[in-house]
């Protein structure tokens, strides 16, 4: 069962089992016994052997069919027939005597699961700087990390199985392999995700609204909490509304109501609750009874420790392997010809552009205008900018079709 994020914390702090307080989340209330506590802990190798043989037999199957591929690429020998289905496919990058084809950046750019996300955030103007300049970028660093993996591995005499991907993520465990968490670490993500593990504040309110100021100004004065406060309400001229369990931030409340319930420092006691200020809402004034106030508190990291123990040991050793990867990467010397690439694809484009039409002689020597239709001594037409069957395309690696704003 999925609990919500502060009934868990709540739950795994009790790690010698128990009953956890009555904790508010979504306008529910939750009390969870926790009846064994079981710690995180590696299985033994005789119950991880059978997922283990399943997750190397998957990732010798991919390396192969990715070697299989690659090997049909390198050697395959493509005629275009059409000039006009020419692409040039330019070495992005090199590492370890592999070069990198501008085609597999576009094709991580295009499968990127944000990708079409982040195009619909942004104007079409900034499209093309958004792809260019961030996204094939990192696709490309991405690329040159895998390309390396391979030959990093056998430098360092690791016997990592799978695709060029998981071998990277093989040296990223490999490189953070030694990483530790600390209190001071701990302590550091405690303080600035603190409001994380904080119950918020809850309560039982009901509302009276007032025409008149000085009604409401009245009934708060007058009535002490003897008798029934929806009943008094009323007699006093209010509209009254139960608005019932309450927690601070879900929203029931108006801004100007639950400021008044969980910030403000004047509550007046009123038998067994208490009574608001009065509050302006719209044209209205409101008093507000609050019953079975609870103040937010927050979890102390002893309570929390376990919980963020491992959030914070993933972090760190992301962090160690992405740096040892790249460390190792760039002992390689890679070349990165990303920007080379882009920039020659600019100009294809801006070549492939229709040039404009020149405009038209106002001479009133007749023999000066030529006649309507008439063409260049080379037969093209005169405002049809020249065809060379040799240029290439707008586009690299997709067929010659209008460059779009993002490439």
């Amino acid at each position: 069962m999925a609990l919500p994020a502060e009934v868990g914390a709540a739950a795994f702090a009790l790690t010698d089992g128990g009953l956890t307080d009555v904790i508010p989340s979504g306008g529910k209330f939750y009390i969870v016994k926790v009846e064994k506590y079981l710690p995180p802990a590696p299985k033994p190798f005789d119950e991880a052997k059978t997922d283990i043989m399943a997750a190397l037999k998957t990732q010798k199957e991919n390396a192969a069919i990715e070697q299989w591929l690659a090997g049909l690429e390198k050697d395959a020998k493509i005629e275009y027939v059409d000039p006009n289905w020419k692409t040039t496919n330019p070495t992005v990058a090199t590492v370890a005597g592999k070069d990198i084809p501008y085609s597999e950046v576009v094709e991580g750019v295009v499968s990127n699961q944000q990708f079409a996300s982040l195009l619909q955030q942004v104007p079409p103007e900034q499209a093309a700087g958004l792809v260019n300049g961030i996204l094939k970028p990192q696709v490309t660093q991405g690329l040159i990390q895998t390309y390396a993996a391979p030959t990093i591995a056998d430098k360092l005499k690791l016997d990592l199985t799978g695709t060029r991907q998981d071998i990277v993520q093989g040296l990223a465990a490999y490189g953070a392999r030694d990483v530790k968490v600390t209190d001071a670490d701990l302590q550091a993500y405690y303080d600035q995700n603190k409001e994380q593990f904080q119950t918020p504040a809850g309560a039982t309110v009901s509302e009276a609204s007032f025409r008149d100021r000085n009604q409401a100004l009245a009934f708060r004065t007058d009535w002490n909490g003897n008798g029934d406060f929806t009943a008094a309400a009323g007699k006093a001229g209010a509209t009254v509304s139960e608005r019932g369990a309450v927690t601070a931030g879900d929203s029931k409340l108006s801004p100007e109501l639950e400021a008044a319930v969980f910030s403000a420092k004047t509550l007046k006691d009123a038998g067994e609750g208490s009574l608001s200020d009065v509050v302006k809402v719209g044209d209205r004034y409101s008093v507000l009874y609050v019953t079975d106030l609870k103040p937010a508190v927050t979890q102390p990291l002893s309570a929390v420790r376990g919980q963020i123990e491992a959030q914070v040991l993933a972090a760190k050793k992301n962090e160690a392997g992405q740096a040892f990867v790249s460390k190792e990467v760039a002992a390689l010397k890679p070349t990165d010809n990303l920007d080379k690439v882009l920039a020659a694809q600019a100009k294809r484009v801006a070549d492939a552009e229709p040039k404009p039409t020149a405009p038209a002689s106002d001479s009133s020597t007749p023999d000066s205008a030529a006649p309507a239709g008439a063409t260049p001594a080379d037969g093209a037409p005169a405002d049809a900018a020249p065809k060379d069957s040799a240029t290439p395309p707008a586009t690299d690696a997709e067929p010659a079709t209008p460059a779009p704003a993002t490439r």
